[in-house]
């Protein structure tokens, strides 16, 4: 790593604003005249701490502004979307997503607590996921300004839309098949849709399949009463906590907006299931929360899981260590980042002499020496509904689920006791 480079750069933040950018980056022009000419942009920008900036190019500016044509509102509404409220240094995202919240809170775009969330992560490169699940690149990335650190990215991150809209620009063609059928809109228009559309922190279960059409049209809701449709929908939907991929973990117990209790599954493979159906597309942000796709309707009162090929199985919960959040870094300022980076780099030089001194050594020696050492420990999180109604159960440490064979759900303990679930 290059500590000197990095140095240099902290002492050039101290002039470098967010304002400015374009005194030393002229590829983001366009961007900083959009910012000026916005005293609401300004002011956000000039007040903003411990935030980290998705900056367009020139490019993506360009291309973007010639497809969408936006307003005045919208451009601020979507820049505001670009302002991350905590600071995340590249190397702070892995493969695994990380929702960030942002400062977008304008009620016309958004009914999201703590405003809207864009999707982080970092595999070969970092990049950014925003409405419909459209990616922004970043080309240049950790550049360090007054407050905070900006990445340059090569697409204008696109607002999510309401559930409806996601639907159709992502061609979840099933489902829109069975949107449209009469009877859905005939019992849905002052219920159910409004409803969705009117809930705050929304987590929407869609089934988008063949076979969930099919079931849906012939199956044993093809004519459900008003009653019966109504319980069958909210059973795919909880409003007050918007639960993102992350977390939703491997045995949790979420109660739906029906009432009814639904169990989340992980296969060893990592993949997700609600009950037996299979989680195909997860994490669709839209204007009030997240919307995962499953390839199968949930039906109210049956959390069987999936029926598995001998070689699979559920992975133990025990496993499960969290990742470490960006959000739980809000309160350390750039600096702290800069120190952290340094002494990483640090740390890796030292390390590299000292085992470069170590095999020199055990080379000369012509004998081999080891220590056995050993480092556990077992992370556990709570994750805590804004609706006492809506919550999420975690198995214990240690836990183990395991499906009966009349469909009940016990869990096993370290101790091979079996404790049947809490249901809500």
């Amino acid at each position: 790593m290059k500590i000197l480079p990095l140095l240099l750069q902290l002492g050039w933040a101290s002039c470098q604003t967010i304002l400015n950018l374009d005194n030393n980056f002229p590829e983001l022009s366009q961007l900083a005249a959009l910012i000026r000419a916005s005293p609401h942009l300004t002011a956000l920008l000039r007040n903003a701490n411990n935030f980290t900036f998705l900056a367009p190019s020139n490019d993506a500016i360009y291309k973007w502004r010639s497809q969408v044509n936006p307003t005045q509102d919208f451009i601020e509404a979507t820049l505001s979307y670009h302002l991350i409220t905590v600071n995340v240094p590249s190397l702070l995202l892995g493969t695994e997503p990380t929702f960030l919240p942002t400062n977008l809170v304008n009620a016309s775009y958004t009914n999201v607590t703590g405003g809207q969330r864009v999707d982080g992560y970092r595999d070969r490169d970092v990049g950014f996921r925003s409405g419909n699940r459209t990616v922004s690149m970043v080309v240049s990335k950790d550049h360090i300004v007054d407050g905070g650190i900006f990445h340059i990215v090569d697409t204008v991150l696109r607002l999510p839309l309401d559930f409806g809209a996601t639907a159709s620009q992502a061609s979840w063609s099933y489902a829109l098949a069975y949107f449209s059928q009469s009877r859905f809109s005939a019992f849905a228009n002052n219920t159910i849709v409004n409803e969705l559309f009117a809930a705050k922190d929304l987590t929407f279960f869609i089934p988008n399949s063949a076979s969930a059409l099919d079931y849906a049209l012939h199956g044993n809701i093809s004519n459900p009463s008003i009653q019966t449709y109504g319980e069958i929908s909210r059973y795919h939907f909880i409003t007050g906590k918007a639960l993102y991929s992350p977390e939703l973990k491997n045995g949790s117990v979420l109660t739906m907006a029906s009432g009814h209790s639904a169990i989340i599954r992980i296969l060893e493979n990592g993949t997700k299931y609600i009950n037996s159906a299979m989680i195909t597309s997860p994490d669709y942000l839209i204007s009030n929360g997240v919307v995962h796709i499953i390839d199968n309707f949930l039906v109210p009162g049956n959390t069987t899981g999936p029926v598995l090929p001998p070689s699979s199985s559920i992975a133990s919960t025990s496993t499960i260590t969290p990742a470490t959040s960006p959000g739980t870094t809000k309160n350390l300022s750039t600096a702290s980042y800069i120190g952290i980076g340094i002494g990483g780099a640090a740390f890796v030089l030292i390390s590299v002499a000292v085992v470069t001194f170590l095999m020199i050594r055990r080379h000369k020696a012509k004998t081999v020496s080891a220590r056995n050492g050993a480092v556990s420990g077992v992370q556990s999180t709570e994750l805590k509904g804004s609706d006492p109604r809506y919550y999420i159960q975690e198995l214990g440490t240690g836990e183990v689920m395991a499906e009966l064979p009349d469909g009940n759900v016990v869990h096993q303990n370290s101790h091979g006791q079996n404790m049947r679930a809490h249901v809500a």
